[in-house]
């Protein structure tokens, strides 16, 4: 779909198109299409090597209906999507490290109950 979604005007970062959901349906598509190219292109990291891509066939059946799982909604990559598959991240994995002694260092549930905790009612005036 990349040379569809080339038509879409390329805005994001600049003037981005804020009511794209009044423009005709599928002129919103398209603009819709860009700024999801767009993204991939300059924000998003594949979260899988090379080698590790999880694998799902699909049958002659898959072309007509999705499948419970999410397999074989895309068929150029019938994993994409499905259940257990890694979102893109911000950050590629060669960057990214995992320390799992700090992970929960401070606590974030000890953070929420110090921060968050209200003594009295504080009723939201500007709500209703």
């Amino acid at each position: 779909m990349p040379a569809i979604s080339t038509l879409a005007p390329r805005t994001l970062g600049k003037t981005p198109l804020k009511l794209w959901w009044k423009l005709p349906f599928l002129f919103g598509l398209l603009y819709l299409a860009g700024v999801r190219d767009e993204l991939f292109a300059n924000n998003l990291f594949d979260s899988y090597n090379a080698d590790d891509y999880p694998t799902a066939t699909c049958t002659a059946a898959d072309v007509f209906a999705r499948k419970l799982d999410g397999t074989c909604n895309d068929l150029d990559k019938p994993a994409m999507g499905s259940l257990g598959y890694r979102f893109g991240r911000n950050v590629p994995l060669d960057k990214a490290f995992a320390d799992e002694s700090k992970l929960f260092s401070p606590n974030p549930r000890t953070i929420g109950q110090k921060l968050l905790v209200r003594d009295t009612f504080k009723p939201a005036k500007t709500l209703n």
